[in-house]
């Protein structure tokens, strides 16, 4: 018989996932590789930032407020920040932790606590700038664009409009070096 993990963890009556887009729905799984590939306790919320620059880098969406920024740095920064994955705990981190909702869903928020309303659809944009918004605008996943300079809320105010899957015949040419004109 089936043995239930999460016993003590609260069921909705409601898809927390049921308005996310299809392009939502897959950074979401990329995200949750990085764990693996850095071999340390990222998290999802940090996945998703890397998730997102991995999608700019190969033309697959368009952000203008995230340019500059590459999954290169992006991995530097939380391979120092976060803590190796023990040996002895990969299989609970595996079933645990890897697992965990996003902090900005119920049931991780506070009642009175800033949370994402996924019964509106939820774009990447949307779900990036309410994970950088967590905390005052002082989560952890926030760290490679704090050490770029870059202001939170300018950049939570540039991901909800502005950050979309582009269309395959509006991609920009990757791999395109544009030289600039003397005027």
């Amino acid at each position: 018989m089936p043995q239930n993990l999460f016993a003590e963890m609260p069921v909705v009556d409601e898809a927390y996932f049921a308005a996310f887009s299809p392009a939502t729905l897959a950074l979401i799984c990329e995200a949750n590789l990085l764990e693996q590939k850095l071999e340390v306790m990222a998290g999802v919320e940090s996945g998703l930032l890397w998730a997102a620059i991995g999608a700019l880098e190969r033309c697959e969406a368009q952000c203008p407020v995230l340019a500059g920024i590459t999954s290169k740095l992006v991995e530097e920064s939380y391979g120092a920040l976060f803590r190796t994955i023990p040996a002895s705990c990969l299989a609970d981190v595996e079933r645990r932790h890897g697992m965990n909702l996003f902090a900005v869903l119920p049931p991780r928020c506070k009642p009175n606590e800033r949370h994402l309303d996924f019964r509106k659809p939820v774009t990447p944009g949307i779900l990036l700038a309410e994970i950088i918004a967590k905390f005052d605008f002082r989560h952890g996943a926030n760290l490679p664009l704090r050490e770029q300079g870059m202001d939170m809320q300018q950049v939570c105010q540039g991901l909800s409009p502005n950050y979309s899957a582009a269309p395959a015949r509006q991609r920009p040419p990757c791999g395109l070096i544009v030289v600039a004109k003397n005027t």
